[in-house]
């Protein structure tokens, strides 16, 4: 038995993104200078100017500390079943292997490693899912795919 899915594979497209370098933020050396600035010490009653002024310190010290950059990412292209349950499970392990790779303990680990073992096991069983559906179809395609 054999059959086709009408999809087609688009060329991915490359974005730039403007993100900031988080990476050697100090937070106590921006929260030093920003009591330091006029906005921590002024007796104005002004709502305007301490808007103005409060945009105006926090643009300028978050730009020193953290320089916005330009970056370019492509779209990564998953199968037709990788849907909005199969991103936000991707996205909790990503998550808390980050944590683990700041903080290094032991409970971390253990919290990342169980989200991958139940990630994987989410994704093949939503995969056998679909294999079924297929395989069940008789090679008539039931879905509307549009990529």
């Amino acid at each position: 038995m054999s059959f086709s899915i009408p999809h087609s594979v688009s060329m991915k497209i490359p974005c730039t993104v403007i993100s900031r370098d988080w990476s050697k933020f100090d937070a106590v050396q921006y929260e030093l200078e920003l009591s330091a600035t006029e906005l921590a010490t002024t007796l104005s009653d002004d709502v305007d100017y301490l808007f103005s002024l409060y945009k105006e310190m926090l643009s300028e010290l978050i730009n020193k500390h953290a320089p916005q950059r330009m970056t370019v990412r492509n779209k990564q292209h998953h199968a037709l079943w990788f849907d909005g349950e199969c991103y936000a499970a991707r996205c909790e392990v990503r998550w808390l292997e980050r944590i683990h790779r700041r903080q290094r303990t032991p409970v971390c680990h253990r919290k990342w490693r169980a989200a991958v073992t139940r990630y994987q096991h989410f994704l093949g069983a939503k995969q056998q899912y679909n294999s079924r559906c297929i395989m069940d179809s008789a090679g008539v395609c039931q879905w509307h795919l549009d990529r």
